[in-house]
């Protein structure tokens, strides 16, 4: 799947998008080049519907930057710029590249912890009938 984002990102987590590098560099800086390499990534969101009052979680749990850095400057902002990322998301070890769930459909028991562990520390096996919550 290729798929495009537009949202306001931390800078360390675009450095890690891009390959952004300061080895080598003075303290501060970073640079970009023909050896700067995407490192893997793991994207979740909430999907809101407002009207209904539902929300649905969505993850693609292996994900690559499909283009290379690109910078808009924008003169006069008052607001730290969204930026737009397209990356693809490729197959995990289940064969799977998205999934999504209905907070209101998860186990009510577990699904404040569910839906924290989603988005801090997804994992495709977290899917899985047989997952068991860390202790």
């Amino acid at each position: 799947m290729t798929l495009t984002i537009s949202a306001h990102i931390k800078v360390a987590v675009l450095r890690d998008i891009y390959g952004l590098s300061n080895e080598g560099l003075q303290v501060g800086v970073y640079a970009y080049g023909a050896d700067s390499m995407s490192k893997p990534f793991v994207l979740t969101a909430d999907v809101i519907d407002e009207f209904e009052d539902v929300t649905k979680l969505i993850a693609f749990p292996n994900c690559t930057s499909s283009t290379g850095l690109k910078i808009t400057v924008e003169n006069g902002a008052d607001e730290v710029a969204e930026v737009e990322i397209e990356f693809t998301a490729m197959i995990d070890d289940y064969r799977k590249c998205y999934y999504d769930a209905f907070i209101d459909e998860l186990t009510p028991a577990t699904a404040d912890e569910y839906v924290e562990l989603w988005h801090t520390n997804f994992t495709s096996a977290m899917t899985r009938a047989d997952f068991v919550f860390p202790s």
